[in-house]
């Protein structure tokens, strides 16, 4: 839902007095405007940097999924040590961690920027579906004797996810810049009618979105 506020401001004039004005001295109280339908405004949200979204994807997919993966590489590397096992199952969850960062991370930007769901999220999810399904069949049917049934699915499923994840990561500005277009100031100038113990006389109406 889009978050905007709303500024009326009315400036309402009168050529005459009505004919059965108040006796002098006595001020018109002019009441609020006739009051007409329209759509329910959000209220005032955040500027959205384009900057800040493509350094959330870069840095959530390469900085912290590589340096995770590379941490965990580490510690389970084999080693002389008196806490191997601990060292070994800390550097698994290690590499878990960065798997998932890397996985997460190119859709990171567009949480930020409000668009979370796009298309090529939708591709990198097809890409990975793929190549784990097909390679599941595979294996499966025990076929995996031909290196060829197993990497064609990968490897399609590989690009597919690759072009997905550059793509998204490409498009966090422009995702963060059509929020902030959709969330723009916005003002309409409209005739509006204005009540008071004189009548109702023309009045200007300043709507401001923002």
């Amino acid at each position: 839902m889009k978050s905007v506020g709303s500024l009326t401001v009315l400036l309402a004039w009168s050529a005459f007095a009505h004919a059965q004005a108040p006796a002098a001295g006595a001020q018109t109280a002019a009441t609020a405007p006739i009051a007409t339908p329209g759509r329910a405004m959000p209220h005032r949200t955040r500027h959205k940097s384009p900057t800040g979204a493509l350094v959330l994807s870069l840095g959530t997919t390469f900085v912290a999924g590589y340096g995770l993966l590379l941490a965990g590489a580490v510690l389970t590397d084999d080693g002389n040590t008196n806490n191997r096992a601990l060292e070994h199952g800390v550097g698994v969850a290690t590499m878990l961690g960065g798997v998932g960062a890397f996985l997460v991370g190119p859709t990171v930007g567009r949480i930020y920027a409000g668009h979370a769901w796009n298309g090529w999220l939708g591709l990198r999810l097809a890409g990975l579906g793929f190549g784990l399904l097909f390679s599941a069949i595979v294996i499966a049917a025990d076929r995996s004797q031909d290196p060829i049934e197993v990497v064609f699915p990968v490897a399609l499923g590989g690009a597919a996810y690759a072009v997905g994840m550059v793509g998204e990561i490409a498009s966090t500005p422009s995702a963060a810049r059509k929020y902030n277009r959709d969330h723009a100031l916005d003002i309409n100038l409209a005739i509006t009618p204005i009540r008071g113990q004189a009548g109702e006389v023309p009045g200007l109406g300043v709507v401001g979105r923002f």
